[in-house]
């Protein structure tokens, strides 16, 4: 086998572990874990690019505005995420290009006797693979950004909660637990109920915002609850331990569907590996009788 062959398929192959790579990413590593609850500000370098990748999204943006390719655009996972949408298309644009040029430069170079129908039909499935990357990437991530926003925000109900006991308003019971808790998700609720940032405008309707922006419906039934106590003076309390115990059995729920799906997907493999152990006892005794 040729070694061009061989070198082709491996960069093939390095194209779609790391998409693969990209689309399921590893837990978080413990220190990067720990340097979340480090308030100490830190200067964080802007990557190599960015401007180039900024200005490349922003002219695609332009461009396909209300078209389908709009519409498609996950607004509420790159918000949740924090990602822009001008560096979200100019990933998905540079990863096209790439889908494209890779398959081409190895049928063109190091399989040229492959049919143009079979080459064709390989580079546009590759591309149209390498296009869609990005969005089952940021669908997964946002997927666990939501279970842990959700989980932050059952701490941050039973903290509401704790400081309505204590005699506090609704918009200061809402605010003072966002300012004190550490955390991507304290921080996100702590921009929004900001006084100097919201002016004049209700910390409900701040959080019914956020809600909508990020797609998570329990923050917005939170909001609902504190403008029911703003402006009717209606009993927060039970409302809110009703839902954070609501909240907590839901995110049971999905933990024991995960779970369970995750021991039923370990079936195959296992039978598999019986499998392989029963043929390679059992292969030695075969041979012996085929062969006489």
């Amino acid at each position: 086998m040729s070694p061009w062959i061989l070198l082709g398929g491996g960069l093939i192959g390095l194209g779609v572990f790391l998409l693969v790579r990209e689309a399921f990413p590893a837990p978080p590593a413990l220190a990067a874990a720990l340097q979340r609850f480090d308030t100490s500000p830190r200067r964080t370098p802007s990557p190599v690019g960015s401007e180039l990748s900024w200005r490349v999204g922003r002219w695609l943006a332009a461009r396909i505005t209300g078209s389908a390719l709009d519409v498609r655009i996950p607004r509420k996972d790159l918000a949740l995420l924090g990602k822009s949408v001008e560096g979200y298309l100019a990933q998905k644009l540079a990863l096209a290009v790439f889908g494209l040029a890779a398959p081409t430069l190895v049928w063109t170079l190091f399989m040229p006797t492959v049919p143009w129908v079979l080459s064709t039909g390989f580079t546009a499935l590759y591309a149209l693979f390498m296009f869609l990357a990005p969005d089952i990437a940021v669908r997964s991530q946002a997927r666990d950004a939501r279970e842990e926003f959700r989980t932050a925000l059952i701490a941050y109900l039973d903290l509401v909660k704790m400081a309505r006991a204590g005699g506090a308003g609704p918009a200061e019971a809402l605010e003072a637990p966002a300012r004190i808790c550490h955390g991507w998700a304290f921080e996100r609720l702590a921009a929004v109920l900001d006084p100097t940032a919201r002016g004049t405008r209700d910390t409900w309707d701040e959080l019914t915002r956020l809600a909508e922006e990020i797609g998570v419906r329990e923050l917005a039934d939170t909001a609902a609850i504190a403008r029911r106590a703003g402006l009717q003076g209606a009993r927060i309390l039970d409302s809110l331990t009703a839902k954070a115990g609501s909240l907590r059995e839901q995110q049971l729920a999905r933990a024991l569907t995960r779970a369970k799906s995750r021991t039923e997907s370990m079936t195959v493999p296992v039978a598999l590996s019986v499998i392989g152990y029963l043929i390679l006892l059992g292969y030695p005794a075969y041979a012996r009788i085929v062969g006489g």
